[in-house]
């Protein structure tokens, strides 16, 4: 047996010896020395007597290998698919071992009965108005996305309440996981905070600006988004409302209001004339109080508002930091510790959120308020109160 495997590993070595180039030597070198190390292996099995030599490791070839001491390169090729013995794996770490471990984790299986109670993780994906659950076929309403503040991508629980005859089935939803990173479906085109107008030419109510902005721009042109008389008496909906509206980017057409919000304490510019862009340049400017100087602010919602809030306190002295609620925990931890004070806008962020929000900040001794509206004013007076 021996004098068997002598032979195997001799043949090896030639084989090595052929395939030997400059750019794989260091692979050669890995080769050759496995070689030796299962014939120190053999030797110990075979407990031979004979005092063994000591084998030295060998050296690595120099860089500058003169190539023309390499014999026949048209030879070698012939040999590129030359069978090689696998050799044992080197052994590795309690750290390496626990890590592909950790890897090669298979994906929980879940139970006939978790599929019962409605605790197996479904894709959420967003629609124009709601969502669907495409694995179970199921509808998603408006009202349940925003109670949930699900997103494009995230995943829900969804336990079956009943099956109405010949009507769609009703589901109980929850939120399973957060879809990381954040997505958002392209398909859709989302405006928000849109103003509810009259338009003689196109005869009813439409969307053609929003709180702040003259104009809703889609590919590079303004658009005006009528509105559909389902939306109209669903949402009884009035000339000045306040909505959420999404369409499908190749149909404006196809333009359905998600929302409407409350309108107390929400402000905004009806559109200027152009006497008002006139230099005045020569008019000196009201100094605003500096209330915010050298504090940070960190508003957490509504986000169309972060423009406004940040002209706000940056004119007072202050910089904005700004959350969704949606981040990952350390986020949401590393930005709430460098705020000298934070701003909830309730009607923007998920419940969960907020009690996570309240809860941090109190542990921390960090100021923090609430607001149900979406005003400038009232997000200054609230962040001063903290400061």
């Amino acid at each position: 047996m021996k004098q068997d495997v002598l032979e195997l590993m001799k043949n090896q070595l030639e084989q090595v010896a052929h395939r030997l180039t400059v750019d794989n030597y260091k692979e050669m070198h890995e080769e050759v020395t496995r070689i030796f190390t299962v014939l120190e292996s053999l030797s110990s099995m075979m407990d031979l007597k004979e005092e063994k030599p000591e084998i030295p490791a060998m050296p690595p070839l120099e860089p500058d290998i003169d190539l023309d001491a390499i014999p026949d390169f048209d030879a070698l090729k012939t040999l590129e698919n030359a069978p090689v013995v696998t050799y044992p794996q080197k052994s590795k770490t309690e750290e390496e071992t626990a890590a592909v471990a950790e890897l090669e984790l298979p994906e929980k299986e879940y139970t006939e009965e978790d599929k019962k109670n409605g605790r197996v993780p479904l894709l959420f994906e967003r629609r124009v108005k709601g969502g669907v659950v495409p694995e179970i076929a199921a509808f998603v309403p408006e009202k349940v996305v925003r109670n949930l503040d699900l997103q494009h991508g995230d995943k829900v629980y969804a336990k079956h309440e009943f099956t109405p005859h010949g009507a769609p089935t009703h589901y109980e939803y929850e939120l399973a996981q957060r879809a990381n990173p954040p997505q958002e479906n392209d398909s859709i085109f989302e405006v928000n905070m849109g103003i509810v107008s009259y338009s003689p030419r196109d005869g009813g109510l439409v969307i053609e600006r929003t709180i702040h902005s003259d104009r809703i721009l889609h590919d590079g042109e303004a658009v005006v988004l009528p509105i559909q008389n389902d939306d109209l008496h669903m949402l009884d909906i009035k000339e000045n409302d306040i909505v959420s509206a999404a369409f499908y980017r190749n149909n404006p057409e196809t333009v359905r209001l998600r929302w409407k919000y409350p309108t107390e304490g929400i402000t905004y510019e009806a559109p200027k004339k152009a006497s008002f862009y006139k230099d005045n340049s020569s008019t000196e400017k009201a100094e605003v109080e500096q209330i915010f100087k050298g504090k940070k602010i960190c508003v957490i919602g509504f986000e169309p508002g972060w423009a406004s809030y940040k002209e706000e306190v940056e004119k007072r002295g202050g910089e904005l930091l700004t959350l969704t609620g949606r981040e990952p925990e350390a986020t949401m931890r590393s930005t709430l510790f460098r705020s000298d004070a934070v701003v909830m806008i309730l009607t923007h962020m998920s419940h969960k959120a907020s009690i996570w929000t309240v809860d941090f900040c109190k542990q921390n001794a960090i100021p923090q308020d609430s607001m149900q509206s979406f005003g400038r004013t009232m997000f200054v007076e609230t962040a001063a109160d903290l400061i």
